[in-house]
């Protein structure tokens, strides 16, 4: 699901895939025809749209000539607006968002209240919240309209109001408007919760402002003890200042569960940097040391997962520290919160339903039913369904070692006195579900065959494979080509799943 579409009334959503299409289209200059085919649209529906499209850009860039004809528009040049801040600037014109958003600032908000400053009636505003509460169910979300405000735990309630805002703002602007960034970004800083990586810092700045704003209107963090499995025995977070000024009149034993609820969420969030952070090296340190319910899953799960992989790989993956992190962070937050949880990665774009059909999705989904009786993985086995989704997820870059049957095989036939065949064989290598097969495998073998010449059977004596797994490559190739080959190598992956 794109975040938007929770948020956006048609005619917005098209204006804003139009103009993520053409911030991205493989061309200096585009037309209309270009446009509608990439939305899949009529030529006027598309003309349509790009005239409103216009029309809001001219409102965000003053630069924009409104005497210049749509000819000399159709360029990438012309739009200086980044995607962002055109997603921000309709998000704010969005009636959805406006709603949640006055739903969290405001300390008493009403329904009629709204509904007046907006000229809108109730049963206009429930029709179009209608995606949004089918997405926040899924979290045992809903708004309550008598005392307006969202029912349900209040830790999936700030994960998701954490998710809306930073997709939303993205760095852009401060979305609190109780208390200013630079009010939370010295409470944090006064937390010692410092971060080398300025976006997690950003995040965790704003997830503070979340929870000082949700405190501040009567709606606490209990049952701190479900946090334990992380924080009790933990140095990292004993060292932690946690100054009652942070999160102000609160007693004790609230306070703890606040500041036990903060910590909880800057470990949830998966990470694929190349870098093992302090921060995941503490994290994992932790789990290793307490070898609690967390640490047993994970560890049972890669040692299951790797029986499947090709056996020179084996070492690799289960000594992975990263992937093992990621595993320990999704096995906690299930662990923690007993229930699927409001994530930046609901809205990553998943490839296509087909994965499902994949020999690693199905080793995933075979491992949870060897736990299913397990009295230790009670909890985690609860919440199985998502956790198959969002570990296949971090397992994609490693399909290749589980893939055996449904990888594409390339078979490269191309010049190696120039730096084109490194750049391709570099290219191929980095695709998860590629596998380049070495000059002495049969062209048969091959899904695709890459080459810099026409047929060459007559002079080899073989029969050379038909057109379909054929990809001719031009020795000035550009960049448009490397998408190409892409296209084609993800086509015909999906296509071997099916």
């Amino acid at each position: 699901m794109l975040f938007e579409e929770l948020f956006l009334e048609k005619t917005d959503l098209q204006k804003f895939l139009m103009f993520r299409v053409l911030k991205t289209i493989d061309a200096n200059s585009f037309t209309i025809n270009d446009i509608s085919t990439a939305l899949n649209l009529s030529y006027q529906q598309t003309y349509n749209a790009f005239q409103d499209l216009l029309t809001d850009m001219r409102v965000l860039d003053k630069n924009i000539d409104k005497n210049v004809g749509r000819h000399k528009l159709m360029s990438q040049d012309s739009f200086h607006v980044t995607l962002d801040r055109y997603r921000l600037f309709l998000l704010k014109h969005s009636l959805v968002f406006q709603f949640v958003d006055y739903l969290v600032q405001h300390a008493n908000p009403t329904i009629d209240n709204f509904c007046e400053t907006q000229f809108v009636s109730k049963s206009t505003l429930l029709r179009k919240t209608a995606a949004l509460k089918k997405f926040m169910n899924r979290y045992s979300l809903r708004f309550s309209y008598t005392h307006l405000r969202i029912i349900g735990d209040e830790r999936n309630i700030r994960l998701l109001l954490f998710t809306f805002y930073w997709i939303g703002f993205h760095g852009i602007e401060w979305p609190i408007n109780e208390f200013s960034f630079k009010d939370m970004f010295r409470n944090y800083q006064r937390i010692g919760m410092e971060n080398n990586d300025i976006i997690v810092e950003l995040q965790e700045v704003l997830m503070l402002g979340i929870c000082r704003t949700r405190v501040e209107h009567g709606y606490l963090i209990h049952n701190g003890s479900d946090f334990d499995l992380l924080t009790h025995n933990n140095a990292t977070f004993e060292k932690l200042s946690f100054a009652e000024d942070v999160i102000p009149g609160l007693s004790k034993n609230q306070s703890l569960n606040e500041h036990k609820f903060f910590f909880f969420s800057r470990y949830i969030t998966i990470s694929f940097s190349p870098e093992f952070s302090d921060q995941s090296q503490e994290f994992y340190k932790h789990f290793a040391t307490e070898n609690n319910t967390v640490w047993k899953f994970t560890q049972n799960f890669m040692t299951y997962l790797v029986q499947y992989s090709v056996p020179e790989k084996q070492s690799k993956i289960i000594n992975d520290r990263q992937l093992t992190t990621n595993v320990l962070r999704l096995a906690m937050a299930a662990e923690v919160l007993q229930e699927d949880h409001p994530k930046l990665m609901d809205f990553y774009s998943h490839e296509h339903p087909e994965y499902e059909q994949s020999n690693l999705f199905q080793i995933i989904r075979n491992y949870f039913q060897t736990i299913k009786t397990n009295p230790d993985f009670k909890i985690i086995y609860s919440c199985h369904k998502s956790l198959a989704h969002y570990l296949y997820y971090l397992l994609i870059p490693y399909l290749r070692q589980f893939e055996k049957k449904q990888i594409v095989k390339v078979r490269l036939l191309m010049e190696n006195n120039d730096l084109l065949t490194r750049d391709v064989s570099v290219f191929l290598r980095d695709i998860s579900i590629v596998q380049v097969l070495d000059n002495k495998a049969s062209f048969e073998d091959a899904d695709l065959i890459v080459t810099t010449v026409d047929d060459v059977s007559h002079y080899l004596g073989v029969k050379f494979p038909d057109d379909k797994k054929i990809v001719h490559w031009n020795l000035d190739a550009q960049d448009s080509d490397f998408y190409s080959l892409y296209m084609k190598i993800k086509h015909t992956y999906l296509t071997k799943l099916t």
